[in-house]
This record gives structure tokens, sequence and C-alpha cells, in this order.
């Protein structure tokens, strides 16, 4: 049962509600939700980890954040317990590739199977076909584009990068998250280095302070693309 549940998660709802759905093109990268709600949207890459995504997903449940995970899917297939996890939280799980090589130097055929082959893993385990791709390393190209706009899918990069695969350590990323947020940014962090999950309590709780609210992909980028009409007979 997905537990989006509490006060956080009821005002998040609430904000969403009253704006107009995003539509979002098939034709470009996704860079950020262009929005002036200030809502932030948390992205993971690299999962699922066997020893990193319990803890991620530990800390995520305990403040009560939706959150995407851009899952690679040999480790999907490696660890498929931990996808359904994430996914009976309610998380987003996208797409990031099947085994995470450097897609802009590969042949068409190959970049292909390894969008298809992760779909595939992630919707045998969990049921559910993904609608986001991220190119690994965020490095795409026009055949890159076209492959994921073919399969009705988003290629999606990032707003800001939290850095935490470098050497910086948890308190300089979440340093750097906080200073340069606004509304609508998509936050890169990585599922799988110990400084991530020792930063990301201190990014909610400071972006929390500044008046931010959290969603996944899902909720951000919902799959209709008009607006609700808000009447007193279809209130939202």
């Amino acid at each position: 049962m997905k537990r989006m549940i509490g006060s956080f998660a009821v005002c998040l709802v609430l904000f969403l509600a009253v704006l107009p759905v995003q539509a979002i093109s098939t034709r470009e990268p996704v860079t950020a939700c262009f929005t002036k709600t200030p809502v932030v949207l948390l992205t993971f890459d690299d999962g699922p980890h066997r020893w990193h995504t319990p803890l991620l997903l530990e800390i995520l449940e305990k403040y009560k954040v939706p959150a995407t995970f851009f899952v690679v899917g040999l480790r999907c297939v490696e660890n498929p317990e931990l996808l359904r996890r994430i996914h009976e939280k309610g998380h987003t799980i996208a797409n990031h590739s099947w085994s995470h090589p450097r897609l802009q130097n590969l042949d068409e055929k190959t970049v292909e199977e390894q969008v298809r082959f992760c779909n595939q893993a992630v919707e045998a385990i969990t049921g559910v076909r993904p609608r986001f791709f991220r190119p690994p390393g965020g490095h795409w190209n026009q055949t890159v584009l076209r492959i994921t706009d073919e399969k009705g899918m988003y290629l999606v990069l990032w707003t800001l990068n939290g850095c935490d695969v470098s050497a910086d350590t948890p308190d300089k990323i979440a340093r750097s998250v906080l200073a340069n947020t606004t509304p609508g940014t998509i936050i890169l962090l990585h599922d799988g280095f110990d400084r991530t999950l020792e930063a990301l309590p201190a990014i909610i709780e400071g972006l929390r302070a500044r008046g931010f609210f959290f969603a996944n992909f899902d909720q951000a980028f919902p799959v209709r693309t008009e607006p609700v009409p808000l009447t007193a007979s279809n209130p939202q």
C-alpha cells in the first residue's frame, strides 16, 4: 500500500490541485518543473542498491517525502524486492538504462535495447512501465531523444546537480542544494553513497524551513495533458 500520508502530503496535493497541469514535450529534455509554486523534485540515480536503498527509503518515509528513482535495469533484476518497496512506498520509478553505458557512443540498436530492457525489467517486477528516462551521466544526442520519444517517454535531465558523486562532504552537499534551489527545481542525487544519506535530512529540513514541498515525477507531470476545471461539481 502506498504511504503518501501526513500533513505535508496533504498540503502538496492542495498546491498541485490549484495549478494548471504542466504540458511537457517529448521533443526536448525536461530540465525543470516550470512553476511558481514552491515544489521541488528529489531524484536519485543508479539504484537500487542492497545496502543504501533501504536506508534511503527509511529517510524518505520518516519525512513523508515522495521522490523519483532513476533505476538501472541490471540492478533491478538483482534486487527485485527493493524495487517493489520503492514502488509500494509511492515513489516514481524511472528508467536509467539497462547497464549504465555512455549512450552517445553506442549505435541506435544498442541504445534502443538499453531503454527497452530496463523498461521490461521494471514492468515485470512492479507492473508499471516507466514514463521517464534519464541517460547515464546526462549524456544524450538526437538518437537517444528520438528513441525515448518513439517509446512515448520523456527524456529527463536536472536543474541542480547535488554533486554527491564527488568527494564533497555531506555538509557541503546540503549547503549547495539549499543555496541553489528555486520553485520547480529537479535535484540530482544518487542512490549508493553514504554522504548522500548523511546530507539528505539537512536538505529536506532546510527546504521545508524555506516553505518548499516535495513531489515525485508522477505528481508533477501527470498523464493527463489538460487541466481539469475547478467547479463546484468537480472539486479536486
